[in-house]
């Protein structure tokens, strides 16, 4: 899935988060959310923090992804943090986010090619009658009124505990670098097992179909999808770490794979059990030579 299209699915996901947590729609509310983008000589990683303000809770969530690693292991962080406030402490906080300037922050211009630029995140809010809604910011928050509501939500989240908590060992897990050697495992097996693969490097077997907002690898053909989803994974990007020569990837056709799993994950609308993604080798199987790894 290209970053541009997981901003989309990502945004439909954090309302729905909201939605399903204490928070609401169509009251006084603040959403935000910021995208930390870090590419070092080893990795390529983004931090997507949520900031949320809305029925009298304030909600903090931390999702670290990978989308390339060559140490030989990286871990990331992702957890779902709130609070309940007081109606006059939430007041409180609209009003700072008010005079900080939350109605004045302006969009920046959108690049020509969004699949080369880096996307920052979006506002969402309304109160005392007024509203914003910003769908995507293309540059950091550097300046201005956009700057100061930034620092305000992540100073609130700090100070109310939700962002400077340290993570519970079940938010944090370990993922092998993309140089490490792929285990072969069965496609099958792996589906059925997925847990205990999380993080590993595999190279599997399976037949890939794709088409809009599907990208299913399975270990047989499936005529009907509905069926194929939870016995299938969404097959990612390739690693930004991968030699692309090495990467063919056909849709209609079966596929040796080379790539990490991803059990926090699961493709659009969560519809699979994981993702393999940060591929690093990919090729097309002749007619006949298809046969799972035992």
């Amino acid at each position: 899935m290209s970053r541009v299209l997981r901003f989309m699915c990502l945004a439909a996901i954090v309302v729905c988060v909201f939605v399903t947590t204490p928070m609401g729609t169509g009251q006084d509310r603040v959403y935000y959310l910021y995208i930390d983008n870090i590419d070092t000589p080893q990795e390529t990683r983004e931090h997507l923090h949520y900031v949320g303000i809305s029925n009298q809770s304030v909600y903090y969530s931390l999702e670290e992804r990978i989308y390339g690693c060559i140490k030989q292991s990286t871990t990331r962080t992702m957890f779902q943090h709130y609070c309940k406030v007081t109606e006059s402490e939430q007041a409180a906080i609209l009003e700072d986010l008010s005079a900080a300037g939350v109605f004045e922050v302006k969009a920046d211009a959108e690049p020509s090619d969004l699949n080369k630029k880096s996307l920052y995140g979006y506002l969402d809010a309304e109160f005392k009658g007024r509203s914003i809604h910003i769908g995507n910011f293309f540059t950091p928050p550097t300046d201005g009124s956009r700057k100061q509501v930034h620092e305000y939500l992540f100073r609130l989240a700090d100070r109310l505990g939700l962002a400077s908590a340290r993570p519970a060992e079940h938010e944090t897990d370990v993922t092998e670098g993309d140089n490490v050697a792929a285990s072969e495992v069965d496609l099958r097996k792996l589906i059925k097992d997925i847990a205990k693969y999380n993080g590993k490097r595999v190279a599997v077997v399976g037949y890939y179909h794709a088409e809009t907002e599907t990208s299913n690898f399975s270990p047989r053909r499936y005529d009907d999808l509905l069926q194929a989803f939870p016995n299938s994974l969404w097959l990612g990007n390739p690693s930004t770490s991968a030699d692309r020569s090495a990467i063919h990837i056909k849709s209609d056709s079966w596929l040796r794979v080379e790539g990490t799993v991803d059990t926090r994950s699961h493709g659009h609308m969560d519809c699979w059990p994981g993702e393999l993604v940060r591929i690093t080798k990919a090729a097309e199987l002749a007619k006949g030579n298809h046969k799972p790894h035992a």
